[in-house]
């Protein structure tokens, strides 16, 4: 079955429109640590106030022809994970909800819980935890024992994703003239995500909320990756499925493009040149 540009709680936490200050990360680009496959779901958390200094994203390859309206060049392409690179299925564990006499959407609903999904976003709190957390929502919503609601995340936290294929060309094609990054509304889990989805060496940088301390839609989140990546955020196109993101990034000074599918994406790069 194809899988959609479906709901994963990443991207719901953009979606969601977290406070302020509270979805998007600690001081953070490239890379965060992610949770390894097996039995647990994530590593522990990092000290609380500590603040990685993020990898800077490599150096342009050249400078494209890409420009806004007011004629500044875009020197850099800011792309969203979920819901734009990276596509769920919730098909796949709908029969882990049947198998544990829950209802068809028990999981996003315990999974988007909105301060528990903030924490998890700003890194207040590690991807096993909240995924634990998400677990007993489960059970104490449905009246179901602790393992079955277990069960039912396990076969969620079992799937990477799947890669939008026509996203992945057209980032590859981005970066013969600039830097192309992610910014993802994301746990610490990201990086082994993305690793499993063998993306990880496609892009010239990877921003994860749960490392910088702020999220999407908050203009902040936007201006941190513009200045990690040395430019203005006029130098920046930014791509995302969720109208509140794209909005932010606006905001922030950013030309943004609401993300449907790769062929507008295709149609928005190409009207910026």
């Amino acid at each position: 079955m194809r899988a959609r540009r479906g709901p994963d709680p990443a991207a719901q936490a953009a979606e969601e429109g977290a406070a302020p200050g509270a979805q998007a990360h600690q001081a953070g680009g490239r890379r965060g640590h992610q949770a390894p496959e097996g039995a647990r779901w994530g590593p522990p958390a990092h000290p609380q106030g500590h603040r990685p200094v993020p990898r800077p994203a490599r150096p342009a390859r050249g400078e494209g022809p890409l420009s806004t309206a007011s004629g500044q060049r875009v020197r850099a392409l800011v792309v969203d994970v979920d819901g734009v690179l990276r596509r769920w299925d919730p098909a796949e564990w709908a029969g882990a909800e049947a198998r544990a006499g829950v209802p068809r959407g028990s999981l996003y609903r315990a999974a988007f819980d909105r301060p528990a999904l903030r924490a998890v976003v700003t890194g207040r709190t590690t991807d096993e935890q909240w995924r634990e957390g998400t677990a007993e929502r489960i059970a104490h919503a449905h009246g179901v024992g602790l393992d079955a609601a277990r069960d039912v995340v396990a076969s969620w936290s079992a799937s990477a994703g799947e890669v939008d294929r026509g996203v992945l060309e057209l980032i590859r094609e981005q970066r013969r003239t600039r830097r192309v990054v992610l910014l993802s509304n994301a746990t610490d889990r990201l990086d082994a995500d993305l690793a499993r989805l063998g993306v990880e060496d496609e892009v010239d940088g990877v921003y994860a909320t749960w490392r910088i301390g702020v999220a999407k839609p908050d203009p902040a989140v936007y201006q941190h990756v513009a200045d990690d990546l040395g430019l203005p955020t006029s130098a920046c196109a930014f791509v995302d499925d969720s109208p509140k993101h794209v909005e932010g990034a606006r905001a922030a000074g950013m030309v943004a493009h609401l993300f449907t599918g790769a062929d507008d994406l295709r149609v928005f790069l190409a009207s910026l040149g």
